[in-house]
């Protein structure tokens, strides 16, 4: 936090500074400058829904002050270089916050917000104790969206990872650095010029390794982040690589004052500092973040922040004001202020049924935060730091570290706060075993048709008693089919002649065939989720008519002999090649989609379609006279903007709502095509899923959507003696 990071032994006369140098400062402006980074990223996040470039400037002062503080060390010739010092100094300065604030949302979720109690936020607890939240996020290809109630709250965490992964880097790499450098010949007091000239010599190999090993990772890291851009920019704005760039400028900046920063006309200062305020606070409204950064627009915000760094803390009233007491208390509380202010403002939407959160509300939320801020850095962040002095070179590092945590003032707090983060962690990391367990509990697990009857009280006229419905909201995403839950799915990134042959993640001795799998006869389901989510009945089917079930699916993939809008080139080669295993299977029926959304073209409209692919593939069946069924896609839940939401999870009644003329066209797009083919079978539900108005969120007491546009399994079951009857009319 000093304008100038050197460091000189106390017992010799250091040499005269460089006649453009400035004495050491604390830099009370960057205190400033990092508070108000999080104010912005607080209030865009709240009021405006984007991301501010605050998060981007905030990862520059974290690499200047820290890279800064490990530098300082390691030429310090009397203090040690065990990593573990700073390894532990760091955990107690950041992980207490963190622990606090996962366990108060975790709790909130599981007695107040059940419906984020999903597999995935439990994973998330997981993975933002141990610092791996940002690559989670990746993987799940979480999008870093506005608020609304579909979004986690512990999305932002993945910051946090990054910074912690960083941390744990850099503390290595300088101690590394460091002992290759440092001079064994020095250990107390330096006492004659030798030794201060030893002393210089060691601090300048460092400096002449450190330095160029900051600039190329810079390099190497601000050009992997420029590519990933334009390649894939929701793995790009999360990786650690993408964002190591940012996070080094910050320490190559700090250390490249160490050596010489010219003296300003304070006019000139100002200049710059006015410039450089103006470049982060605009960030916001003139750059999407989410969809920019860490790209090439990532230095405006940077740029900005170095220029306010270079401009000195005598920077008029650009210094005056970042250095006031508000945005210095802003600088203090930021680190709980960010994590605080993003899982009150979820968790709010949700508690108060809002589908994004008002202007009174997000008000609230940001008062709430300060709040919590303040007293979280007050009563946990600042007892639980570690404020003693580091280790001489001479001492035992990791115990003089649990000495000094069970001997110094307030020791008891400090060994009772460090057993609750103990026990807190142990059990937010069970969390995502817990929930897995009640989701494999719940697999498989056969509703009483007589209290969930499903789509038979319209097809049939059942009854519906009361019952609350099933499945639960808080596991109801992750009760996947069968063959998705038996690992019989091709995912998406997997290569294209990727057929999932055995029960990859149940028992790999099993073969990926069901129904009668001793049945002579054969049927083939074929394509993405959307034929899967109809297993259920068609298994069935297959079981009691003694024919084997085949799945030739792919994730994202229908099945297409052409390319559609919305859907990736690689499923044409995809079904070439699946059409190569139907021809072998020789099955008596295959079965896939007819329809699909118009509202994912590239200019967007209400109603289903026919995309031509899908009639190709139609034609690919009839000319090998295979019967084929096609079913015609269930309504997808999106409103008038074309924005999708999940009914199931909504709080609020009237937000739940499907409404059928913007989901389905008038009539089936699929029946007049099908009707030319002599073995095509058009199967139409829709006038189940909806009446003349709406499409139904519940029906026979089960929830209709898993998400915005697959139904749920036990809906799905359901299903099974109508599409047994029309099936045997087809095959008769």
């Amino acid at each position: 936090m000093l304008y100038s990071i050197a460091v000189t032994s106390t017992d010799v006369k250091p040499a005269q500074p460089h006649a453009n140098a400035r004495p050491s400062r604390y830099r009370f402006d960057l205190d400033g400058l990092r508070g108000i980074a999080i104010a912005l990223v607080v209030a865009f996040h709240v009021y405006v829904g984007r991301v501010s470039g605050g998060v981007d400037v905030f990862l520059l002062l974290s690499g200047f002050f820290f890279l800064g503080a490990q530098y300082r060390n390691a030429i310090n010739p009397r203090q040690s270089i065990n990593p573990w010092w700073s390894i532990w100094r760091t955990i107690r300065r950041l992980f207490p916050a963190l622990a606090l604030v996962l366990a108060a949302v975790s709790v909130t979720v599981i007695f107040a917000v059940p419906v984020l109690r999903t597999l995935d936020n439990a994973h998330q607890v997981e993975a933002s104790l141990l610092y791996y939240q940002n690559y989670a996020l990746a993987i799940q290809g979480a999008d870093y969206a506005a608020a609304d109630r579909e979004t986690s709250p512990l999305q932002h965490l993945w910051s946090m990872s990054v910074q912690g992964q960083f941390y744990l880097g850099a503390i290595l790499l300088i101690f590394l650095l460091s002992w290759l450098t440092r001079s064994p010949r020095i250990v107390g007091a330096v006492t004659s010029v030798a030794e201060a000239r030893r002393i210089d010599a060691t601090r300048g190999r460092l400096r002449a390794i450190l330095l160029p090993t900051l600039w190329i990772i810079t390099i190497a890291s601000g050009a992997y982040a420029f590519y990933l851009h334009d390649v894939n920019q929701g793995w790009n704005y999360y990786s650690t690589a993408s964002r190591l760039w940012e996070l080094c400028l910050g320490g190559a900046l700090g250390l490249a004052l160490t050596k010489r920063v010219p003296t300003l006309p304070s006019w000139a200062s100002t200049l710059l500092a006015t410039a450089g305020l103006t470049l982060v606070i605009s960030t916001g409204f003139l750059f999407d973040g989410a969809a920019q950064f860490p790209g090439p627009w990532t230095l405006w915000p940077l740029i900005g922040a170095a220029l306010i760094i270079v401009a000195g803390p005598d920077a008029g009233f650009v210094s005056k004001f970042l250095a006031s007491r508000p945005a210095r208390s802003l600088g203090q509380w930021a680190y709980a202020l960010y994590l605080w202010h993003w899982p009150i403002l979820i968790l709010a939407t949700h508690l108060l049924g809002q589908h994004s959160p008002s202007v009174a509300l997000g008000t609230a939320v940001i008062a709430l935060s300060l709040l919590l801020a303040y007293l979280t850095n007050r009563f946990v962040e600042i007892p639980l730091a570690q404020s003693s002095r580091r280790p001489t070179r001479i001492q035992p590092v990791f115990s003089q570290a649990v000495t000094r945590l069970r001997t110094s003032r307030a020791a008891a707090y400090r060994v009772a706060a460090a057993g609750m983060c103990a026990v807190a962690a142990v059990g937010m990391l069970s969390l995502q075993a817990v929930q897995q367990a009640r989701i494999e509990g719940a697999i498989g697990g056969k509703l009483d048709p007589a209290s969930y009857p499903g789509i038979l009280t319209l097809s049939d006229g059942w009854e519906t008693p009361e019952a609350t419905p099933k499945p639960d909201r808080d596991i109801i995403r992750d009760l996947w089919p069968e063959p998705a839950m038996d690992g019989c799915l091709a995912e998406g990134p997997e290569p294209v002649d990727t057929f999932i042959t055995h029960k990859r993640w149940r028992n790999e001795s099993e073969e990926c065939i069901y129904g009668d799998v001793e049945g002579e006869k054969r049927l083939v389901m074929i394509g993405g989720s959307h034929i899967e989510h109809w297993f259920a009945p068609i298994n069935a089917y297959a079981k009691n008519n003694g024919y084997q079930l085949h799945v030739l699916l792919r994730q994202g993939c229908p099945a297409t002999l052409a390319p559609i809008e919305g859907v990736g080139d690689i499923c044409v080669e995809w079904t070439e090649l699946a059409l190569e295993r139907i021809d072998e299977l020789d099955p008596e029926v295959v079965f896939t989609t007819s329809t699909r959304p118009r509202f994912q073209l590239d200019e967007p409209e209400f109603g289903d379609y026919v995309p031509d692919g899908y009639i190709e593939f139609f034609d690919a069946m009839e000319a090998r006279g295979t019967d084929f069924v096609a079913i015609r896609d269930n309504p997808w839940a999106f409103d008038k903007d074309f924005n999708q939401f999940s009914p199931t999870t909504c709080e609020n009644q009237d937000d739940c709502v499907v409404r059928r003329k913007l989901a389905l066209s008038a009539t089936n797009p699929a029946k007049e095509v099908l009707e030319d083919y002599v073995h095509g079978w058009n199967m139409d539900f829709s006038n189940l899923f909806c009446d003349d108005r709406i499409c139904h969120n519940i029906i026979g007491n089960i929830y209709v959507y898993r998400d915005s546009n697959h139904i749920t399994d036990e809906l799905a079951l359901t299903f099974a003696p109508i599409l047994e009857r029309r099936l045997n009319t087809i095959l008769s």
